[in-house]
C-alpha cells in the first residue's frame, strides 16, 4: 500500500525537523515558478506505509494523525497540501503547513507562523528596496539576517513547570475546558444553585457520569379521602385533613360525619361572580333537581309547606272552599290581600244587580238584547254619534237661523232672488244686470264713475292722494304710498318749474357762484376720487411746451402714500427737454 501525504499536522515530525536529510531540503526547496502552481513549486512523493507500524516507533490513530517517535526519512519529496494559517490557539509549536495565499511554507514557534529558511526570495525588507545598509546590532550571514545583540534573561523566571511538566507542554482541550493563547477557561458548571467550589450533594440527591438525580420523593399524592394534597408549584406541598375545621374541606359521601368544632359557619360560600349559589343534580346524565340562583331564590325544585317548621297561621278555608283556591277573572292577590280589578259599581249600584228588560251578559259582558238598541251609528257628513249610555247626536255644523254655515258648493233647482241674498239669474251677464254690477278687466260697462268720497288707495289703482298738485310737482314715492313734492336741484344744477313742465339745466356764468364754468377756469383746486383718464387713448396731452404743468408728485404702491412717494421735479435752462422712455 501506498500512501500519498497532502496534509501533515505532525507533533512529532516536527520535533524532530532538525534531523532531515539534505535530500528533504532539497526536495522541499521550492522552485521559481509561479506562486500560483503549487505542483510547479513542489513535487508529490510516496511512500510506502505498509510496514511502518509494525516497527514500533510510528503510530497511527483515530483522527488520522501520525506520530513518529524517531527519525523521519523521506526519499523523493515530502508534499504539503497549500491551506489556510492555522489559529495560534490550536497549533503546537514546530507545526508546519504551506500557505495557499502566499506560496510560503511557515512553521509555528509557539507564538507565531514565521517562514522556512529558503521560503521565496525578499525584494523588498521593512517597505524598503534596492540597496540597503546593514545597521548597528545586524549581521548578514549568507541571505539571512539575524541580531549579534546578546538576548538578557528575563529578571523574574516564567512557568518552568505545570503539573509537574517540564519543558514543551502542550495543552489540549478537555471538556468544559477552552484554550486561548496563555488563557484556560472553564466553559462548563461555574456554579451550582448559587454555590462555588467544591458543591456537596445531599441526601436525596445522587451524582453519576455528570447527571445530578432526585433519589428522594419526586411527588405527592393523597391515598385517604380525607386528605389532601396541595402543590404551589415551588416545590411545597400543603398536606390537610378533610374536614378539619375552618382550614380544612368537606368531602363527598363521608362514611361518617365530619366533624366541625369551630364556631364558626359550617358552610360560608361567598360568591363574587355571576352563576349559581347551590347546583344539585342526579343520574349519568345530569338532571337539575334543585338549584338556587345567585339571588338566593329556588329555580329548579321546592320545599313542601309540610316541610317548614314553625310555620305561621293561615285561613283554612274562604267561603267554606279548602285546598287550593284559584283566583278568578278581575281577582289579584297582594301579600295577604285580595282585590277586585273588575268593574266596582254599574251605574252607581254595588252589589247584587239585577239586569232589566233589553240587558244581558254574554262571556263577561252586558249586552243589549234583542228588545233593546244595540248600538246607533251616525251618518258620515250628516249624522254625528258621540257618548255612550247617553247618547248625543248632531249635525256637522250648526244650522239654526241666526247661524252662519259654511257650505263648499250649494245646489239649487232655480236661482236664488236677490231679496235672499242671491243674483236671480242663472248666467253672469243676467246677475251682473240684476245687481247693477260691472264685468271685470277691460269692458264697457262702466261708463263714468261718480260718487267717490274717498281716494282710490295704492293697491286699488289709486294714488291714496284727494289734493291737487301745485305748479312743479310730482308724484314721488315715500315707501308706503305717494308724496307730492317738488325737485330739489344740486349743487350746479338749476331746476325751473312751470305750469305743467319742469326744466333742469346747468347754471350759466354768474348765475352760480360755487359753480364751475364749461371751461372750468373759475376752479381753484379740483379734487377728484377717480382715475383721471382721456376720452381716447393718446390723444390727450398732460401740459404743454408753453403751458407746462410743474411738479410731479406720485406714490406708487406705497402703503403709506402721504408720507412715503416720489416727486419728479427738475430745472431746464436750455428750452424744452425731452425725456423719452425706453422701450
Amino acid at each position: 500500500m501506498r500512501l500519498s501525504l497532502l496534509v501533515l499536522t505532525l507533533a512529532g515530525f516536527i520535533a524532530g525537523i532538525a534531523g532531515l536529510s539534505l535530500a528533504y531540503g532539497k526536495a522541499l526547496k521550492p522552485k521559481p515558478a509561479s506562486l500560483t502552481d503549487v505542483n510547479s513549486n513542489y513535487s508529490v512523493a510516496s511512500i510506502p506505509l505498509s510496514e511502518l507500524a509494525k516497527a514500533g516507533n510510528i503510530t497511527i490513530d483515530a483522527a488520522g494523525s501520525i506520530s513518529v517517535n524517531g527519525q523521519l526519512r523521506v526519499n523523493g519529496g515530502l508534499v504539503l497540501d497549500p491551506a489556510a494559517q492555522p489559529e495560534p490557539a490550536v497549533s503546537s509549536a514546530g507545526q508546519i503547513y504551506y500557505d495557499r495565499t502566499d506560496n510560503r511554507l511557515r512553521y509555528f514557534n509557539g507564538q507565531v507562523y514565521v517562514d522556512v529558511l529558503g521560503g521565496a526570495d525578499k525584494t523588498t525588507l521593512g517597505g524598503q528596496s534596492g540597496n540597503i545598509t546593514i545597521g548597528p546590532g545586524l549581521a548578514l550571514n549568507g541571505n539571512q539576517l539575524s541580531s549579534t545583540v546578546v538576548a538578557t534573561p528575563a529578571t523574574a523566571p516564567g512557568v518552568t513547570s505545570l503539573q509537574g511538566q517540564t519543558g514543551a507542554v502542550t495543552l489540549t482541550n478537555g471538556g468544559g475546558i477552552s484554550i486561548a493563547g496563555t488563557t484556560v477557561t472553564n466553559t462548563g458548571v461555574t456554579a451550582l444553585g448559587g454555590q462555588t467550589g467544591s458543591v456537596g450533594i445531599g441526601a436525596g440527591l445522587s451524582a453519576a457520569g455528570g447527571t445530578i438525580t432526585n433519589t428522594g420523593a419526586i411527588s405527592i399524592v393523597s391515598g385517604s379521602g380525607t386528605l389532601t394534597v396541595a402543590n404551589d408549584g415551588s416545590g411545597n406541598y400543603i398536606i390537610s385533613e378533610v374536614g378539619s375545621g375552618s382550614s380544612g374541606s368537606v368531602s363527598l359521601g363521608p362514611v361518617a360525619a365530619q366533624i366541625d368544632a369551630s364556631t364558626n359557619s359550617s358552610i360560608w360560600v361567598n360568591k363574587t361572580a355571576s352563576g349559581n349559589l347551590l347546583q344539585l343534580s342526579t343520574g349519568a346524565v345530569p338532571v337539575d333537581r334543585f338549584v338556587v340562583d345567585n339571588n338566593g331564590a329556588i329555580i329548579t325544585g321546592s320545599i313542601g309547606f309540610n316541610q317548614i317548621t314553625s310555620k305561621p297561621n293561615f285561613i283554612n278555608s274562604i267561603d267554606t272552599a279548602t285546598g287550593d283556591i284559584l283566583l278568578g277573572s278581575g281577582l289579584s292577590r297582594s301579600g295577604q290581600t285580595i282585590s277586585n280589578n273588575g268593574t266596582l259599581s254599574v251605574g252607581g249600584l254595588s252589589g247584587t244587580i239585577t239586569l232589566g228588560s233589553g240587558l244581558g251578559v254574554s262571556a263577561g259582558q252586558l249586552i243589549a238584547t234583542g228588545s233593546g238598541v244595540g248600538s246607533v251609528t251616525g251618518t258620515a257628513n250628516q249624522i254625528i254619534v258621540t257618548g255612550s249610555g247617553a247618547i248625543t247626536l248632531s249635525l256637522p255644523q250648526d244650522i239654526a237661523l241666526s247661524s252662519t254655515p259654511t257650505f263648499a258648493s250649494l245646489n239649487l233647482t232655480s236661482a236664488l232672488s236677490v231679496g235672499n241674498g242671491g243674483t236671480g239669474s242663472t248666467t253672469a251677464a243676467g246677475a251682473r244686470t240684476n245687481l247693477g254690477a260691472a264685468a271685470s278687466g277691460a269692458n264697457a260697462d262702466i261708463t263714468s264713475l261718480t260718487g267717490l268720497s274717498t281716494a282710490l288707495s295704492v293697491p286699488q289703482g289709486g294714488t291714496g292722494l284727494s289734493a291737487l298738485p301745485t305748479t312743479g310737482q310730482l308724484l314721488i314715492g315715500n315707501g308706503a304710498g305717494y308724496t307730492l313734492n317738488t325737485l330739489t336741484a344740486g349743487s350746479g344744477i338749476q331746476v325751473t318749474n312751470a305750469a305743467g313742465s319742469i326744466t333742469i339745466s346747468s347754471p350759466t356764468s354768474g348765475t352760480c357762484s360755487s359753480c364751475a364754468n364749461a371751461a372750468l377756469s373759475n376752479l381753484a383746486s379740483v379734487a377728484l376720487n377717480t382715475s383721471l383718464l382721456p376720452s381716447a387713448a393718446g390723444a390727450i396731452d398732460l401740459g404743454s411746451g408753453v403751458l407746462p404743468f410743474g411738479q410731479l408728485s406720485l406714490s406708487g404702491s406705497s402703503a403709506t402714500p402721504a408720507t412715503n412717494n416720489f416727486l419728479i421735479t427738475g430745472t431746464s435752462t436750455g428750452g424744452t427737454r425731452t425725456i423719452t422712455l425706453p422701450n
